[in-house]
Protein backbone atom coordinates (compact mmCIF):
# COMPACT_ATOMS: atom_id res chain seq x y z
CA UNK A 1 0.00 0.00 0.00
CA UNK A 2 2.79 2.27 -0.14
CA UNK A 3 1.90 3.35 -3.64
CA UNK A 4 -1.38 3.75 -5.77
CA UNK A 5 -1.24 3.57 -9.58
CA UNK A 6 -3.50 5.31 -11.74
CA UNK A 7 -3.58 4.47 -15.26
CA UNK A 8 -4.83 7.20 -17.43
CA UNK A 9 -6.96 5.14 -20.11
CA UNK A 10 -9.71 8.04 -21.11
CA UNK A 11 -7.29 8.89 -24.65
CA UNK A 12 -9.10 8.58 -28.35
CA UNK A 13 -6.20 8.30 -30.37
CA UNK A 14 -6.57 11.81 -32.11
CA UNK A 15 -3.03 11.52 -33.18
CA UNK A 16 -3.59 8.40 -35.39
CA UNK A 17 -7.86 8.24 -35.21
CA UNK A 18 -7.07 6.31 -38.60
CA UNK A 19 -6.77 2.78 -37.46
CA UNK A 20 -8.28 3.18 -33.67
CA UNK A 21 -11.54 3.85 -35.41
CA UNK A 22 -14.55 3.94 -33.11
CA UNK A 23 -12.63 1.21 -30.39
CA UNK A 24 -10.80 2.47 -27.04
CA UNK A 25 -7.39 3.99 -27.50
CA UNK A 26 -6.29 1.54 -25.18
CA UNK A 27 -7.77 -1.66 -26.79
CA UNK A 28 -5.50 -1.05 -29.76
CA UNK A 29 -3.93 -4.39 -30.61
CA UNK A 30 0.15 -4.38 -29.62
CA UNK A 31 1.62 -7.60 -29.91
CA UNK A 32 -2.03 -9.56 -29.85
CA UNK A 33 -2.39 -8.10 -26.57
CA UNK A 34 -4.40 -4.46 -26.09
CA UNK A 35 -2.29 -1.79 -25.00
CA UNK A 36 -4.14 -1.50 -21.84
CA UNK A 37 -2.25 -5.41 -20.82
CA UNK A 38 1.38 -3.79 -20.81
CA UNK A 39 0.94 -0.73 -18.00
CA UNK A 40 -1.42 -3.24 -16.19
CA UNK A 41 1.76 -6.28 -16.00
CA UNK A 42 4.10 -3.45 -15.05
CA UNK A 43 2.25 -2.78 -12.51
CA UNK A 44 1.35 -6.69 -11.32
CA UNK A 45 5.41 -6.94 -11.82
CA UNK A 46 6.14 -4.29 -9.42
CA UNK A 47 3.86 -5.02 -6.96
CA UNK A 48 1.36 -1.73 -7.29
CA UNK A 49 -1.97 -4.30 -6.46
CA UNK A 50 -4.23 -1.07 -6.09
CA UNK A 51 -4.63 0.37 -9.84
CA UNK A 52 -7.24 3.09 -10.69
CA UNK A 53 -8.01 3.04 -14.33
CA UNK A 54 -9.55 6.17 -16.28
CA UNK A 55 -11.96 5.47 -18.65
CA UNK A 56 -14.48 7.25 -21.13
CA UNK A 57 -18.50 5.55 -19.35
CA UNK A 58 -18.85 4.85 -22.85
CA UNK A 59 -15.66 2.46 -22.96
CA UNK A 60 -16.01 1.09 -19.80
CA UNK A 61 -17.41 -2.37 -19.85
CA UNK A 62 -15.86 -2.82 -23.45
CA UNK A 63 -12.61 -2.47 -21.72
CA UNK A 64 -12.98 -4.31 -18.55
CA UNK A 65 -14.36 -7.26 -20.86
CA UNK A 66 -11.24 -7.38 -22.50
CA UNK A 67 -9.27 -6.78 -18.92
CA UNK A 68 -10.87 -9.85 -17.62
CA UNK A 69 -9.44 -12.01 -20.08
CA UNK A 70 -5.75 -11.04 -20.01
CA UNK A 71 -3.35 -12.84 -18.34
CA UNK A 72 -2.30 -11.31 -15.25
CA UNK A 73 -1.99 -11.80 -11.60
CA UNK A 74 -1.18 -10.12 -8.17
CA UNK A 75 -3.17 -6.65 -9.19
CA UNK A 76 -6.82 -5.14 -8.30
CA UNK A 77 -8.22 -2.61 -10.28
CA UNK A 78 -11.03 0.04 -10.25
CA UNK A 79 -12.94 2.18 -12.68
CA UNK A 80 -13.53 5.72 -13.01
CA UNK A 81 -15.29 7.33 -15.22
CA UNK A 82 -15.19 10.37 -17.68
CA UNK A 83 -18.37 11.36 -19.39
CA UNK A 84 -18.47 10.91 -22.98
CA UNK A 85 -19.63 14.86 -23.40
CA UNK A 86 -16.81 16.44 -21.02
CA UNK A 87 -13.90 13.88 -21.74
CA UNK A 88 -12.39 17.05 -24.24
CA UNK A 89 -12.22 19.51 -21.48
CA UNK A 90 -10.55 16.77 -19.00
CA UNK A 91 -6.70 16.47 -19.09
CA UNK A 92 -4.18 14.47 -16.74
CA UNK A 93 -4.46 16.80 -13.77
CA UNK A 94 -8.17 16.50 -14.10
CA UNK A 95 -8.81 13.56 -14.20
CA UNK A 96 -6.02 12.72 -11.18
CA UNK A 97 -8.41 15.58 -9.49
CA UNK A 98 -11.18 13.67 -10.33
CA UNK A 99 -9.60 10.76 -8.36
CA UNK A 100 -8.30 12.20 -5.52
CA UNK A 101 -10.71 11.05 -2.86
CA UNK A 102 -9.61 7.50 -3.59
CA UNK A 103 -5.88 8.19 -3.13
CA UNK A 104 -4.44 7.34 0.36
CA UNK A 105 -0.76 7.11 -0.28
CA UNK A 106 1.54 8.53 -2.70
CA UNK A 107 1.17 7.70 -6.58
CA UNK A 108 2.18 6.53 -9.16
CA UNK A 109 0.95 7.64 -12.86
CA UNK A 110 0.97 5.89 -15.74
CA UNK A 111 -0.61 6.37 -19.77
CA UNK A 112 -2.29 3.58 -20.87
CA UNK A 113 0.40 4.14 -24.15
CA UNK A 114 3.73 3.46 -22.37
CA UNK A 115 5.41 0.40 -23.21
CA UNK A 116 8.82 -0.23 -21.27
CA UNK A 117 11.38 -3.31 -19.68
CA UNK A 118 12.79 -0.32 -17.57
CA UNK A 119 14.04 -2.11 -13.96
CA UNK A 120 12.24 0.24 -12.16
CA UNK A 121 13.51 -0.17 -8.69
CA UNK A 122 16.00 2.31 -9.31
CA UNK A 123 13.08 4.50 -9.50
CA UNK A 124 11.35 4.11 -6.67
CA UNK A 125 14.72 4.10 -4.56
CA UNK A 126 15.37 7.65 -5.92
CA UNK A 127 11.83 8.80 -4.87
CA UNK A 128 12.54 7.27 -1.57
CA UNK A 129 16.42 8.21 -0.46
CA UNK A 130 15.97 12.05 -1.43
CA UNK A 131 12.08 12.31 0.12
CA UNK A 132 11.13 13.42 -3.80
CA UNK A 133 7.97 15.50 -3.77
CA UNK A 134 7.97 14.29 -7.75
CA UNK A 135 10.33 11.48 -9.77
CA UNK A 136 9.71 11.46 -13.94
CA UNK A 137 10.93 8.92 -15.86
CA UNK A 138 12.58 10.09 -19.15
CA UNK A 139 14.43 8.12 -21.91
CA UNK A 140 16.13 8.38 -25.13
CA UNK A 141 13.48 6.60 -27.11
CA UNK A 142 14.11 4.73 -30.24
CA UNK A 143 14.45 7.80 -32.33
CA UNK A 144 18.26 7.95 -30.70
CA UNK A 145 18.76 4.37 -32.41
CA UNK A 146 16.50 5.33 -35.87
CA UNK A 147 15.64 2.37 -38.02
CA UNK A 148 14.11 2.74 -41.14
CA UNK A 149 10.71 1.85 -41.48
CA UNK A 150 7.83 2.84 -44.22
CA UNK A 151 4.67 3.62 -42.28
CA UNK A 152 1.33 2.07 -44.45
CA UNK A 153 -0.33 4.50 -46.80
CA UNK A 154 0.74 7.00 -48.88
CA UNK A 155 3.92 8.59 -48.90
CA UNK A 156 3.35 11.55 -46.80
CA UNK A 157 6.20 13.49 -44.38
CA UNK A 158 6.32 12.62 -41.36
CA UNK A 159 5.67 15.88 -38.95
CA UNK A 160 8.67 16.25 -36.16
CA UNK A 161 8.00 15.56 -32.79
CA UNK A 162 7.66 17.90 -30.42
CA UNK A 163 10.87 18.38 -28.32
CA UNK A 164 11.36 18.80 -24.43
CA UNK A 165 13.85 20.60 -23.11
CA UNK A 166 14.73 19.02 -19.95
CA UNK A 167 17.31 20.78 -17.57
CA UNK A 168 19.34 18.16 -14.63
CA UNK A 169 21.14 18.37 -12.16
CA UNK A 170 23.88 15.65 -13.49
CA UNK A 171 25.42 15.23 -9.98
CA UNK A 172 22.32 14.60 -7.74
CA UNK A 173 19.69 14.16 -10.32
CA UNK A 174 17.59 16.67 -9.52
CA UNK A 175 14.98 17.88 -12.13
CA UNK A 176 15.08 21.77 -12.77
CA UNK A 177 13.71 22.71 -15.63
CA UNK A 178 11.02 21.32 -18.10
CA UNK A 179 10.06 22.82 -20.73
CA UNK A 180 8.66 22.65 -24.59
CA UNK A 181 11.08 23.92 -27.13
CA UNK A 182 8.28 25.71 -28.95
CA UNK A 183 7.56 27.87 -25.65
CA UNK A 184 11.09 29.22 -27.24
CA UNK A 185 11.91 31.46 -30.53
CA UNK A 186 15.85 31.36 -30.38
CA UNK A 187 17.53 32.25 -26.79
CA UNK A 188 16.88 30.07 -23.72
CA UNK A 189 16.88 32.44 -20.38
CA UNK A 190 17.63 30.81 -16.85
CA UNK A 191 16.73 32.46 -13.16
CA UNK A 192 20.45 33.03 -11.69
CA UNK A 193 19.14 32.02 -8.80
CA UNK A 194 18.89 28.48 -10.59
CA UNK A 195 22.53 28.72 -11.43
CA UNK A 196 23.94 29.96 -8.44
CA UNK A 197 21.85 27.06 -6.10
CA UNK A 198 22.96 24.10 -8.70
CA UNK A 199 26.44 24.66 -9.80
CA UNK A 200 26.14 22.40 -12.81
CA UNK A 201 23.09 21.63 -14.88
CA UNK A 202 22.86 19.78 -18.28
CA UNK A 203 19.96 20.59 -20.86
CA UNK A 204 18.80 18.04 -22.99
CA UNK A 205 16.85 18.48 -26.37
CA UNK A 206 17.23 14.27 -26.63
CA UNK A 207 15.13 13.13 -24.06
CA UNK A 208 11.24 11.54 -24.71
CA UNK A 209 8.73 11.71 -21.42
CA UNK A 210 7.89 8.43 -20.86
CA UNK A 211 4.78 10.01 -19.16
CA UNK A 212 5.63 7.51 -15.70
CA UNK A 213 5.62 9.92 -12.71
CA UNK A 214 6.18 9.15 -8.82
CA UNK A 215 4.18 12.04 -6.97
CA UNK A 216 3.90 12.31 -2.97
CA UNK A 217 0.49 12.12 -1.42
CA UNK A 218 0.45 16.10 -0.95
CA UNK A 219 1.18 17.20 -4.41
CA UNK A 220 -2.52 15.01 -5.30
CA UNK A 221 -4.23 17.37 -2.59
CA UNK A 222 -2.62 20.18 -4.17
CA UNK A 223 -4.16 19.32 -7.88
CA UNK A 224 -7.27 18.16 -5.75
CA UNK A 225 -8.10 21.97 -4.12
CA UNK A 226 -6.29 23.72 -6.96
CA UNK A 227 -8.06 24.59 -10.51
CA UNK A 228 -5.33 25.97 -12.21
CA UNK A 229 -3.71 22.82 -13.71
CA UNK A 230 -5.43 20.88 -16.65
CA UNK A 231 -2.63 18.81 -17.53
CA UNK A 232 0.43 17.22 -14.92
CA UNK A 233 3.02 16.82 -17.84
CA UNK A 234 2.34 20.79 -19.59
CA UNK A 235 1.30 22.63 -16.16
CA UNK A 236 1.96 20.77 -13.47
CA UNK A 237 5.34 19.37 -13.53
CA UNK A 238 6.57 22.62 -14.83
CA UNK A 239 5.24 24.43 -11.90
CA UNK A 240 6.28 22.06 -8.69
CA UNK A 241 9.69 22.50 -10.65
CA UNK A 242 9.90 26.00 -10.62
CA UNK A 243 8.59 26.17 -7.14
CA UNK A 244 11.60 23.99 -6.18
CA UNK A 245 14.00 27.48 -4.55
CA UNK A 246 10.91 29.15 -3.61
CA UNK A 247 10.05 30.32 0.27
CA UNK A 248 7.11 29.46 1.52
CA UNK A 249 4.99 32.81 1.84
CA UNK A 250 4.58 32.82 5.54
CA UNK A 251 7.37 32.10 8.10
CA UNK A 252 7.68 28.81 9.21
CA UNK A 253 9.01 29.52 13.08
CA UNK A 254 5.60 28.24 14.44
CA UNK A 255 5.70 25.34 12.67
CA UNK A 256 2.78 24.53 9.58
CA UNK A 257 -0.80 25.85 11.62
CA UNK A 258 -3.68 25.21 9.54
CA UNK A 259 -4.95 29.20 10.51
CA UNK A 260 -5.26 30.84 7.69
CA UNK A 261 -5.04 28.18 5.57
CA UNK A 262 -4.56 28.97 1.83
CA UNK A 263 -5.45 26.06 -0.60
CA UNK A 264 -3.41 27.79 -3.23
CA UNK A 265 -0.05 27.99 -1.51
CA UNK A 266 1.61 24.64 -2.72
CA UNK A 267 3.88 24.56 0.85
CA UNK A 268 0.35 24.83 3.08
CA UNK A 269 -0.06 20.92 1.24
CA UNK A 270 3.20 19.95 2.47
CA UNK A 271 3.42 17.88 5.94
CA UNK A 272 6.59 17.87 7.61
CA UNK A 273 7.19 16.15 11.17
CA UNK A 274 8.77 18.58 13.83
CA UNK A 275 12.47 17.53 12.96
CA UNK A 276 11.51 18.38 9.34
CA UNK A 277 10.55 21.92 10.08
CA UNK A 278 13.67 22.15 12.53
CA UNK A 279 15.80 21.59 9.86
CA UNK A 280 14.26 23.97 6.98
CA UNK A 281 13.82 26.83 9.93
CA UNK A 282 17.79 26.45 9.94
CA UNK A 283 18.53 26.34 6.55
CA UNK A 284 16.00 29.03 5.44
CA UNK A 285 18.53 31.86 7.04
CA UNK A 286 21.56 30.76 4.35
CA UNK A 287 18.86 30.28 1.67
CA UNK A 288 19.98 31.99 -1.00
CA UNK A 289 23.78 30.46 -0.75
CA UNK A 290 22.35 26.84 -1.08
CA UNK A 291 24.34 24.78 -3.05
CA UNK A 292 23.04 21.37 -4.66
CA UNK A 293 21.26 20.87 -1.42
CA UNK A 294 18.42 18.18 -1.41
CA UNK A 295 17.51 17.84 2.53
CA UNK A 296 16.78 21.70 3.32
CA UNK A 297 14.42 22.06 0.49
CA UNK A 298 10.57 21.43 0.75
CA UNK A 299 9.76 20.47 -2.60
CA UNK A 300 12.43 18.65 -4.51
CA UNK A 301 12.00 17.49 -8.18
CA UNK A 302 14.06 14.41 -9.67
CA UNK A 303 14.53 12.93 -13.43
CA UNK A 304 15.44 9.32 -13.94
CA UNK A 305 16.84 8.73 -17.14
CA UNK A 306 16.47 5.22 -18.45
CA UNK A 307 19.50 3.47 -19.35
CA UNK A 308 20.23 3.12 -23.06
CA UNK A 309 19.51 -0.29 -23.30
CA UNK A 310 15.58 0.21 -22.11
CA UNK A 311 13.13 -0.43 -24.63
CA UNK A 312 10.53 2.38 -23.37
CA UNK A 313 7.90 3.74 -25.88
CA UNK A 314 4.70 5.63 -25.72
CA UNK A 315 2.35 4.38 -28.65
CA UNK A 316 0.83 7.89 -29.57
CA UNK A 317 1.42 7.94 -33.19
CA UNK A 318 0.85 5.61 -36.06
CA UNK A 319 5.34 5.61 -36.44
CA UNK A 320 5.16 4.75 -33.16
CA UNK A 321 2.27 2.03 -33.48
CA UNK A 322 4.21 0.22 -36.30
CA UNK A 323 7.56 0.21 -34.27
CA UNK A 324 6.09 -1.03 -31.22
CA UNK A 325 5.07 -4.04 -33.33
CA UNK A 326 8.00 -4.71 -34.94
CA UNK A 327 10.44 -4.55 -31.98
CA UNK A 328 7.57 -6.68 -29.32
CA UNK A 329 8.00 -10.28 -30.04
CA UNK A 330 11.74 -10.06 -29.33
CA UNK A 331 11.67 -7.62 -26.53
CA UNK A 332 8.12 -9.57 -25.38
CA UNK A 333 9.89 -11.82 -22.66
CA UNK A 334 11.54 -8.94 -20.81
CA UNK A 335 8.13 -6.82 -20.98
CA UNK A 336 5.54 -9.96 -19.68
CA UNK A 337 6.08 -13.08 -17.54
CA UNK A 338 7.76 -16.08 -19.60
CA UNK A 339 5.05 -18.27 -19.23
CA UNK A 340 3.14 -15.94 -20.95
CA UNK A 341 2.99 -16.91 -24.73
CA UNK A 342 2.68 -15.15 -27.89
CA UNK A 343 1.03 -17.46 -29.84
CA UNK A 344 -2.24 -18.25 -27.62
CA UNK A 345 -2.99 -21.66 -26.65
CA UNK A 346 -6.48 -20.76 -27.80
CA UNK A 347 -4.50 -19.96 -31.36
CA UNK A 348 -5.66 -22.58 -33.94
CA UNK A 349 -2.23 -22.68 -36.30
CA UNK A 350 -2.01 -24.99 -38.36
CA UNK A 351 1.06 -23.65 -41.01
CA UNK A 352 4.55 -25.24 -40.23
CA UNK A 353 6.15 -21.63 -41.67
CA UNK A 354 5.31 -19.03 -38.90
CA UNK A 355 8.28 -16.81 -37.42
CA UNK A 356 9.06 -14.04 -35.43
CA UNK A 357 5.13 -13.39 -34.96
CA UNK A 358 2.20 -12.85 -32.35
CA UNK A 359 -0.94 -14.66 -32.65
CA UNK A 360 -4.23 -13.94 -30.05
CA UNK A 361 -6.86 -16.34 -29.51
CA UNK A 362 -9.48 -17.49 -31.66
CA UNK A 363 -7.17 -17.13 -34.66
CA UNK A 364 -7.08 -19.43 -37.55
CA UNK A 365 -4.05 -19.70 -39.71
CA UNK A 366 -3.97 -22.44 -42.22
CA UNK A 367 -1.51 -25.11 -43.76
CA UNK A 368 0.35 -23.68 -46.39
CA UNK A 369 0.77 -20.17 -45.40
CA UNK A 370 4.17 -18.28 -44.51
CA UNK A 371 4.18 -15.85 -41.80
CA UNK A 372 7.26 -13.75 -40.82
CA UNK A 373 7.39 -10.76 -37.96
CA UNK A 374 3.35 -10.34 -38.18
CA UNK A 375 0.99 -9.25 -35.48
CA UNK A 376 -2.48 -11.14 -35.14
CA UNK A 377 -4.98 -9.84 -33.14
CA UNK A 378 -8.41 -12.08 -31.96
CA UNK A 379 -10.23 -13.85 -33.92
CA UNK A 380 -8.67 -13.53 -37.09
CA UNK A 381 -8.82 -15.78 -40.24
CA UNK A 382 -5.97 -16.76 -42.49
CA UNK A 383 -6.74 -19.29 -45.35
CA UNK A 384 -3.90 -21.54 -47.36
CA UNK A 385 -1.58 -20.47 -49.64
CA UNK A 386 -0.85 -17.14 -48.47
CA UNK A 387 1.94 -15.28 -47.77
CA UNK A 388 2.04 -12.38 -44.49
CA UNK A 389 5.43 -10.52 -43.81
CA UNK A 390 5.90 -7.69 -41.74
CA UNK A 391 2.00 -6.72 -41.22
CA UNK A 392 -0.09 -6.11 -38.59
CA UNK A 393 -3.95 -7.56 -38.67
CA UNK A 394 -6.12 -6.51 -35.85
CA UNK A 395 -9.11 -8.35 -34.66
CA UNK A 396 -11.31 -10.33 -36.84
CA UNK A 397 -9.59 -9.80 -39.70
CA UNK A 398 -10.36 -12.62 -42.75
CA UNK A 399 -7.87 -13.12 -45.21
CA UNK A 400 -8.59 -15.55 -48.31
CA UNK A 401 -6.33 -17.70 -50.62
CA UNK A 402 -3.60 -16.64 -52.48
CA UNK A 403 -3.58 -13.32 -50.62
CA UNK A 404 0.20 -11.29 -50.65
CA UNK A 405 0.80 -8.93 -47.41
CA UNK A 406 3.91 -7.08 -47.45
CA UNK A 407 4.10 -4.54 -44.57
CA UNK A 408 0.51 -4.12 -44.30
CA UNK A 409 -2.01 -2.61 -41.63
CA UNK A 410 -5.21 -4.36 -41.61
CA UNK A 411 -7.74 -2.89 -39.51
CA UNK A 412 -11.04 -4.77 -37.01
CA UNK A 413 -12.97 -7.06 -39.14
CA UNK A 414 -11.71 -6.38 -42.88
CA UNK A 415 -11.67 -8.95 -45.49
CA UNK A 416 -8.74 -9.09 -48.00
CA UNK A 417 -10.33 -11.69 -50.96
CA UNK A 418 -8.77 -14.04 -52.59
CA UNK A 419 -5.72 -13.19 -55.17
CA UNK A 420 -4.68 -9.85 -53.93
CA UNK A 421 -1.27 -8.56 -53.38
CA UNK A 422 -1.21 -5.50 -51.16
CA UNK A 423 2.16 -3.91 -50.43
CA UNK A 424 2.37 -1.05 -47.83
CA UNK A 425 -1.01 -0.74 -47.49
CA UNK A 426 -3.55 0.40 -44.80
CA UNK A 427 -7.20 -1.43 -44.56
CA UNK A 428 -9.55 0.35 -43.05
CA UNK A 429 -11.84 -1.09 -40.82
CA UNK A 430 -14.63 -3.50 -42.35
CA UNK A 431 -13.50 -2.61 -45.56
CA UNK A 432 -13.74 -5.71 -47.88
CA UNK A 433 -10.18 -5.92 -50.54
CA UNK A 434 -11.81 -7.12 -53.95
CA UNK A 435 -10.05 -10.21 -55.39
CA UNK A 436 -7.18 -9.89 -57.71
CA UNK A 437 -6.48 -6.36 -55.92
CA UNK A 438 -3.13 -4.86 -56.53
CA UNK A 439 -1.95 -1.63 -54.93
CA UNK A 440 0.95 -0.39 -53.20
CA UNK A 441 1.03 3.04 -50.49
CA UNK A 442 -2.22 2.60 -50.40
CA UNK A 443 -5.07 3.46 -48.18
CA UNK A 444 -8.49 1.16 -48.79
CA UNK A 445 -11.27 2.49 -47.03
CA UNK A 446 -14.77 3.47 -47.38
CA UNK A 447 -13.89 6.95 -46.07
CA UNK A 448 -16.20 7.10 -43.39
CA UNK A 449 -14.33 8.20 -40.44
CA UNK A 450 -11.20 7.74 -41.70
CA UNK A 451 -9.05 10.43 -41.72
CA UNK A 452 -5.77 10.08 -44.87
CA UNK A 453 -2.44 9.52 -43.22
Amino acid sequence: MEFHAVIFAAGVGTRFRDIVGSRPKCLLTVGGFPLIFYPLNFCSKYGFEDVTIIVLESQKNEIAQRISKLPLQKVKYDFVCLNQESQEDYGTADALRLVSEKIKSDVILISCDTITNIDFFPVLDLFRMNDASCVALFDKGVEANPTPIVIPGPKVKQQKSERDLVGIDSENNRLLFLASTTDFQENLSLPGHLLRSHGKMTIHSNLNDAHIYLLKKWVVNYIANSDKFSTVKGELLPFIIKKQLSRPLKSLTSGFSEVNFDQNDIFEHIKQNELDQKILQTNLNTFSRLKRSTNSELIRCFAYVAPEETFCMRVNTLLNYCQANKKIVSLFHTLADPNIPLVSRNATIQSNQISDSAVAENSTIAEKTSIKNSIFGIGCNVEPKTRITDSILMNGVTVEERVILENCIICDKAVIKQGSTLKNCLVGHNFIVRENTVADRKTLSTGEGFMEI
